[in-house]
């Protein structure tokens, strides 16, 4: 072996999988599934200069299966395999007759991995293998033939993209990867449970989706580690919205049960004469519930959450508001490192009823400066908004005033109301006098006429 041994094991993805579904365009199919077995122990055996040795027991042994020798059995099954890459010379320079070797004597030779290559002569179309984990896999204790099981861990692995995030994962449908593995759902899922037991495989579902009245589970998201999944499972959602496709979440079976149920006490209360106002509210809110996706994620929630700490954080800093809360959307979980989906939750809707607190003072007072005993303040509270004004006269661009924030206190600078709550273009400015106002504004120095202007229309 060479001094550095290589992490991955490189593999064509058409050793699983065709890209155009065509199952006999395999590898596995030409040659067995055992192939993935073969292919990943020759790199595991191959010394500095590419040669292996090994013999077909030992091919057969580290899998857990005992060599049988007699016609058409496992050994002759594995010699065949071995036979076809010879022909097609994928193993090179045999040192012995491969019709004809003992299954325990050695066999040496040399191999190569057909790769699609790019119009830049790189490899292209593959996924690659921890050396670890297919050495794991070898070493496992589990009562399921290992070669199938690696057949179905590889196959997965090779539908797996990595986007810009470095989220790695797929979400092929049951009836394609059934078809493409020519196995039974329930087959499937029993060796892919064992890959999860194995920590080989994660996956996860965002639950029911619903377009146009026909509702459906959503794919299951398929990635090669648990920190994934959350990212995946976000990819998944995006990806059934943009196909026009509600989420409604993985609660939406016990919703749609307690819909009914309140449906029927409704009926049957309203025949009894009996008010049903608090029944008829509860149901809204459920409905409300599966129409605006009662499951987001945690990541969905978060997001949220911290969109709305910015616009109560903006609020307190532009107003003197006597709402108490957090600066930073942490503190509301009490100190707590690690938090829920149903935690993120609750701190959502008190962080609600926090800003609607929040607007009913701005309702009370159409505008409280921050500082009040310093009435200069008030221009500081809009200074953003005048320098942004400032900076589009300056620049030249073609209007100004979109979004004056002085509103009548200007109209004695420029008479006219509507010459700032209009988008004016500055090229049709005709006017001298006006030309001279608009420099007169445009021009830094006079920032404490404007102030005094303010002061006299807010006081």
């Amino acid at each position: 072996m060479g001094s550095k041994v290589k992490e991955f094991i490189k593999l064509p993805n058409e050793l699983v999988w065709d890209i155009k579904g065509k199952r006999e365009n395999t590898y596995c199919y030409e040659y067995s599934e055992k192939l993935c077995h073969i292919w990943s122990i020759f790199d595991c055996l191959s010394n500095r200069v590419g040669t292996i040795s090994f013999s077909l027991e030992q091919l057969l042994t580290v899998v857990d299966v005992k060599p049988d020798p007699k016609k058409g059995r496992n050994v002759d099954q594995f010699r065949n395999v071995l036979l076809g890459l010879e022909e097609k010379k994928f193993i090179t320079n045999v040192k012995c007759d491969l019709k004809t070797v003992k299954y325990k004597e050695l066999i040496t030779c040399e191999y190569s991995i057909p790769m699609l290559v790019n119009k830049y002569s790189k490899d292209t179309q593959f996924f690659q293998v921890y050396r670890d984990d297919y050495l794991s896999l070898l070493d496992c204790e589990t009562k399921l033939n290992k070669i199938t099981l690696m057949y179905v861990y590889y196959y997965l692995l090779s539908r797996m993209q990595t986007n810009k995030t470095n989220i790695t994962c797929c979400y092929p449908p049951y009836t394609e990867i059934t078809k493409d593995l020519n196995i039974s759902e329930a087959t499937f899922n029993t060796y892919l449970n064992e890959l999860v037991k194995l920590k080989l495989i994660a996956y996860g579902n965002i639950g029911f989706i619903t377009k146009n009245k026909e509702e459906k589970q959503a794919n299951n998201v398929y990635v090669p580690h648990e920190s994934h999944l959350q990212g995946a499972l976000d990819i998944s959602k995006t990806f059934w919205k943009n196909e026009g496709w509600v989420v409604v979440g993985k609660k939406v079976t016990e919703i749609n049960q307690k819909i009914k149920g309140y449906k029927g006490q409704i009926t049957k209360q309203k025949n009894q004469g009996k008010d049903i106002s608090k029944l008829e509210k509860k149901l809204a809110t459920l409905e409300a519930k599966v129409t605006n996706n009662v499951d987001k994620s945690l990541n969905d929630i978060k997001r949220d959450i911290k969109k709305l700490n910015d616009e109560m954080n903006e609020l307190e800093d532009i107003y003197k508001l006597e709402t108490d809360i957090q600066e930073d959307w942490k503190d509301y979980f009490g100190g707590r490192s690690y938090y829920d989906y149903e935690d993120c939750e609750t701190v959502y809707e008190y962080m609600k009823s926090l800003h609607d607190k929040q607007l009913k003072e701005l309702d009370g007072n159409n505008f409280v400066p921050k500082n009040e005993s310093d009435p200069s303040s008030i221009i500081s509270c809009q200074e953003e908004n005048y320098n942004e004004i400032c900076h589009k006269i300056e620049s030249g661009q073609d209007y100004w005033c979109e979004t004056n924030p002085f509103e009548n206190p200007l109209k004695e600078m420029f008479g006219d109301d509507t010459c700032y709550k209009m988008d004016i273009p500055k090229n049709d400015i005709q006017s001298n006098d006006f030309k001279n106002d608009y420099e007169k504004y445009r021009d830094k120095p006079y920032e404490d006429e404007i102030d005094e202007i303010l002061l006299q229309k807010i006081n």
